[in-house]
């Protein structure tokens, strides 16, 4: 019994490292990449851009905004996307610029980047509304 929850525990070691893998760059990766010349919006899921015309979305321009929805509704596919559009320092920095951010989010770019909490702008600018049941 114990040789099998060892080998299951070893199985999801490996397939959580080689998942971390593919999500952090590696040190020669993390340099930001200049923004492609011509980006599309068909190499992200449709369900993300529905309520605007992808023709209309200009990559430049509205970087922040996509960079947020990509964090808090996108796949892991859209993930990908936006990194090697933007480079991870770019990604970074636009989210460090939202005013509002997933905690999820934010703590993943913390926890991928190495930047504290508090240079973020949606963690210094938290909304402290109380509920009107705290329970």
């Amino acid at each position: 019994m114990k040789f099998l929850l060892m080998e299951r525990f070893q199985r999801d070691l490996v397939v959580s490292v080689n998942t971390k893998r593919d999500l952090i760059p590696m040190p020669c990766q993390a340099k930001s990449n200049p923004a492609k010349s011509n980006p599309d919006a068909s190499s992200f899921t449709a369900s993300l851009f529905w309520d605007v015309e992808t023709a209309a979305i200009d990559f430049d321009k509205h970087r922040r905004w996509i960079v947020q929805r990509v964090l808090e509704y996108g796949r892991i596919e859209d993930w990908r996307a936006i990194r090697e559009l933007y480079g991870l320092e770019g990604v970074v920095e636009a989210a460090q610029q939202a005013r509002t951010l997933d905690p999820k989010a934010h703590a993943f770019l913390c926890l991928i980047s190495g930047k504290p909490k508090d240079s973020f702008r949606c963690f210094t600018t938290m909304s402290y509304t109380r509920l009107h049941w705290a329970y």
